[in-house]
């Protein structure tokens, strides 16, 4: 179990110091303790993929409790997978798996947030948005909350490009989200309905200058 294959999301739970990683190819999230010792905290140790609740299917982002609970984005499934510490079984607690334009539905979901109420905020990368669902879910009824873009890729202050990164400062209910495909980050206010500020780059812009 020390290896891995293109990993991609990473998350370390202050208090435990647990480093948690999406070992992407590998279709299983990896937790190291600060012992040293590795154990799959998510999917199946062997690394095969899948549909089916006790598999993932390249996942690219988790968050952990203190309990050793993980939340994983899992991209090609279309889902948000809630793992118990030491469950062979994971639960959907945000998407349905189908990939879609619909609030109850992602399009390649590829962060993962907890807020302090334990609301579940997702980079939903090619539905151009940022969403946030509540931490009960039901599978018939619950949808996503648009909390920023949902109108579209571009590169206009509404609009969000393929939003890969996202960090919450819930402190001052700011968004820092990463637009991949307009080389750009962008601050976007809770409530507002665009972004108030260009963080770093120039949209629509790729370089390599640092000033």
């Amino acid at each position: 179990f020390d290896q891995l294959s293109l990993p991609s999301g990473l998350f370390i739970e202050p208090k435990t110091q647990i480093l948690y990683v999406s070992d992407n190819t590998n279709n299983r999230i990896q937790k190291r303790y600060p012992t040293g010792e590795i154990i799959t905290a998510a999917g199946k140790a062997d690394g095969t993929g899948g549909t089916t609740l006790d598999k993932l299917w390249n996942p690219v982002d988790v968050v952990a409790d203190e309990n050793e609970n993980v939340l994983v984005a899992d991209w090609n499934n279309q889902r948000i997978q809630f793992w118990k510490k030491d469950a062979k079984i994971g639960e959907t607690i945000a998407g349905n798996g189908s990939k879609g334009e619909a609030l109850n539905e992602f399009s390649y979901p590829s962060r993962v947030v907890l807020d302090s109420k334990k609301n579940i905020i997702v980079a939903d990368t090619q539905n151009q948005r940022i969403t946030r669902w509540s931490p009960t879910y039901d599978p018939k009824t619950s949808t996503g909350t648009i909390m920023a873009g949902g109108n579209g890729g571009g590169l206009n202050p509404y609009q969000l490009n393929n939003p890969f990164g996202l960090f919450y400062d819930e402190l001052n209910q700011i968004f820092y989200i990463s637009n991949h495909d307009s080389h750009s980050i962008t601050q976007w206010v809770i409530g507002d309905h665009e972004a108030r500020n260009i963080y770093a780059g120039i949209p629509g812009r790729y370089g390599n200058s640092s000033a």
